[in-house]
């Protein structure tokens, strides 16, 4: 309560976004990627493209989230394909997404008073792909790709924030991080006094996930776009 006492006292001058499941819902890159694989393995052996994605969607739905294409071949057959290849598919296909519903009129508007700034984890290329199609790159002061640093630099370190913050010319407590996994997202910016907001969507991968503890904890929980634009307010009145 001090710390975010404090902050509503220090003047806002950035505000920092994640990108997966907080600009759009991360499941719409899953079902590309899936599609993309789908695609190939069509296009080389004649499988139905509908029957190959199902599978793979059903893996994912079943609530595994690593080595998925291992499954696919193990439960399916036909193993032509080396699993590095399907991942390598995955990772760097152009993906089908969109930004939720008023994200890009938010940016623009945020962009006014603000300046922005993109944390994310991932891999470089998958990261840039998304980024590229969802057109946000021009909304931007500043994007850092964790990848960039070296993995031992992906969140919750602190080190993205450290570096967004000098790079922008910014406090961390003139700074706001908006994120949704609170498993990782929120220590880093916490560590550093940034206020930090979770934007729980419903539909997102990490929607019935909780913190750890208090250290992994964000300052506010907001549902849905118009809240957060509220909570965002509230720290220059």
């Amino acid at each position: 309560m001090i710390i975010r006492y404090l902050l509503m006292k220090k003047k806002l001058k950035a505000i920092l976004f994640d990108l997966d499941d907080t600009l759009f819902l991360e499941k719409e890159f899953v079902k590309s990627g899936f599609k993309a694989v789908a695609s190939y393995i069509q296009n080389n052996n004649g499988k139905d493209e509908k029957i190959i994605f199902n599978n793979l969607w059903s893996i994912f739905r079943s609530g595994k989230r690593k080595n998925i294409f291992d499954l696919y071949f193990k439960k399916f057959g036909n193993n032509r394909y080396s699993i590095n290849e399907m991942v390598d598919l995955y990772r760097s296909h152009i993906p089908k997404i969109n930004l939720l519903p008023g994200i890009n009129e938010y940016l623009l508007s945020l962009s006014k008073d603000y300046k922005l700034g993109l944390v994310t984890d991932g891999y470089i290329q998958t990261q840039n792909n998304k980024i590229n199609v969802l057109g946000i790159k021009k909304r931007f002061d500043r994007i850092l790709i964790t990848e960039e640093l070296g993995r031992e630099f992906w969140k919750p370190s602190i080190v993205p924030f450290s570096k967004i913050c000098d790079s922008l010319e910014v406090s961390p407590m003139e700074a706001v991080y908006i994120a949704d996994n609170p498993k990782k997202d929120f220590k880093g910016p916490n560590q550093l006094g940034m206020h930090s907001i979770r934007l729980q969507l419903k539909d997102g991968e990490y929607y019935k996930s909780e913190p750890e503890n208090k250290k992994f904890a964000p300052s506010a929980v907001v549902y849905n776009i118009e809240n957060l634009k509220i909570e965002v307010n509230r720290y220059n009145v």
